[in-house]
């Protein structure tokens, strides 16, 4: 790999973040994007299959962010590729670098979007609605995109009472309605899948 794409904080401003291109045979290190120092900035990128373009979503507050394009490895203009003020997550390419797919928040999930980069047309809808789809990642050698589906679930709990030795629900639990049933209290947990929390949650108290 002849450079190196990484994500620090700008000289003297702590608060926000750029991105750096560092040669790995000069040694040289230059910053190539120059966020509002008062913007968290940039940190999601993700560099075309051809090496040619760096996409990278610049944040401008944690509900504020739209998708940004340069080139690589002598960065010309940073162009804009959306202008729809909206907070969203990571990035992705397809396999022959004409098109970016992005995971933005719209409505009230994050959703997959397609970009092209050979038209103007509008961005279209990958995912269904109701799929929360905050993190993807291109499999180029075989054409295929995965993400993480990750949705929230309610389920009821049966739970030894304090006598009997049990967990003590209001300790970092988000619990919805507990009510008291013979030694046991019975309560909807609202359980993240793929946590540590929820995989403790089944082997200690099977449903």
């Amino acid at each position: 790999m002849k450079w190196i794409v990484y994500v620090a904080p700008p000289e003297k401003n702590e608060a926000t973040r750029a991105l750096f291109l560092h040669s790995t045979r000069s040694g040289e290190t230059s910053q190539i994007t120059f966020p509002p120092g008062t913007a968290p900035g940039d940190e999601r990128f993700a560099i075309s299959p051809d090496e040619r373009q760096l996409a990278f979503r610049s944040v401008f507050n944690y509900s504020n962010s739209d998708i940004f394009l340069v080139g690589l490895p002598v960065p010309g203009p940073i162009q804009q590729v959306t202008h729809q003020q909206a907070a969203g997550d990571t990035l992705a390419w397809l396999k022959d670098s004409t098109g970016i797919i992005s995971s933005t928040f719209r409505g009230s999930n994050y959703s997959l979007w397609l970009h092209s980069m050979k038209s103007s047309q509008e961005p279209s809808r990958l995912t269904e609605v109701g799929i929360e789809a905050p993190d993807i990642q291109s499999a180029l050698q075989r054409n295929r995109l995965s993400w993480v589906n990750s949705l929230d679930d309610t389920t009821i709990w049966s739970v030894p009472g304090s006598d009997g030795g049990g967990l003590d629900v209001g300790a970092g639990w988000p619990t919805d309605r507990c009510l008291e049933h013979g030694n046991r209290l019975v309560c909807s947990v609202a359980s993240y899948p793929g946590t540590v929390l929820a995989r403790r949650v089944l082997d200690a108290y099977p449903q």
